[in-house]
């Protein structure tokens, strides 16, 4: 059943120890080696090619080409680039086709997934396939696949959609059928389930755990204590002072370049001064050679 993100936030209101506890897993998300697909993080009744898959802390698994990620009353994240989530929700099935880094590809054989990307897919676009529909996602942004009804649904960012007979590209805002003729349609983006506030509390346990990807990610301190993901449309609480900090050293790092614009402005303008100073010196010296020459004729 799905709710206005108000409502679930006012339910789900998040403490920073909750943060800390699930972000502690974050580690395992930096491990991106050669290969995508990793599964750093799984909650509930969550399978690898039929067997119970079990994540311990600072741990995580390999999914394999060919292999199959599944759910019952559980979920899961993959980790398919150092910069790209993809989280399945429950009653889900995933397939690896191919994990390589240069072109990771994968297919939602059942149920719903959310893609986050943080930053530009600089090799091959991720590739996913669901009905008989592919979709590339590259740049960054938030999308939400779903097989029952077959659907793409793109939060932030863009992507390409096609099929034999049809070719589309989907931006932010915009939902297709995934099984028909690709027809774009509104949604609105502040209605959400459990899956997308599950999918948005561990997007901010990554942010929190995570500096490095902390000037990438949608989420901005918007009050005390407080911040809000522009992708998921969503506010989460965290340590007030970690808050504050941050938004210190925004504030330098903002001083420092606006400084920095000064002084290039300034230089700019000392050197105009400097060029039509060189530029009156030589008519004055031109005018007066042409009054020389001109007395000397006289």
């Amino acid at each position: 059943m799905k709710l206005l993100i108000a409502r679930l936030v006012a339910q789900s209101a998040i403490t920073v120890l909750f943060v800390l506890s699930i972000g502690a897993l974050a580690p395992a998300q930096q491990m991106i080696g050669a290969k995508a697909g990793l599964i750093p993080f799984v909650r509930g009744q969550v399978f690898l090619d039929g067997k119970s898959l079990r994540i311990t802390r600072n741990d995580y698994a390999q999914m394999n080409n060919g292999q199959i990620l599944s759910t019952k009353q559980g979920r899961a994240e993959l980790l398919l680039s150092s910069g790209a989530y993809l989280r399945i929700g429950e009653n889900g099935s995933l397939r690896m086709v191919r994990n390589s880094l240069d072109g990771t590809q994968l297919t939602l054989e059942r149920g719903s997934a959310l893609i986050e990307v943080v930053e530009k897919i600089k090799a091959n676009p991720i590739s996913i396939n669901s009905s008989a529909t592919v979709i590339e996602i590259k740049n960054p942004g938030l999308y939400r696949l779903d097989s029952n009804p077959s659907e793409l649904r793109v939060y932030g960012g863009d992507a390409l959609a096609y099929s034999r007979s049809n070719k589309t590209k989907v931006k932010e805002g915009s939902s297709i059928r995934l099984d028909g003729d690709f027809a774009h349609s509104a949604f609105d983006p502040n209605v959400a389930d459990a899956l997308h506030l599950w999918a948005a509390e561990r997007s901010f346990a990554v942010f929190v755990a995570n500096p490095k990807n902390r000037n990438l990610s949608s989420w901005r301190p918007v009050g005390l204590g407080e911040l809000k993901s522009t992708s998921y449309r969503m506010r989460f609480h965290t340590n007030t002072a970690w808050i504050r900090n941050w938004q210190i050293q925004d504030m330098k790092k903002e001083a420092r370049e606006e400084k920095e614009q000064e002084k290039l402005v300034k230089d700019q303008l000392e050197r105009i001064k400097r060029e039509a100073e060189i530029q009156e010196n030589a008519d004055r010296k031109k005018s007066q050679r042409t009054s020389d020459s001109s007395q000397r004729f006289q």
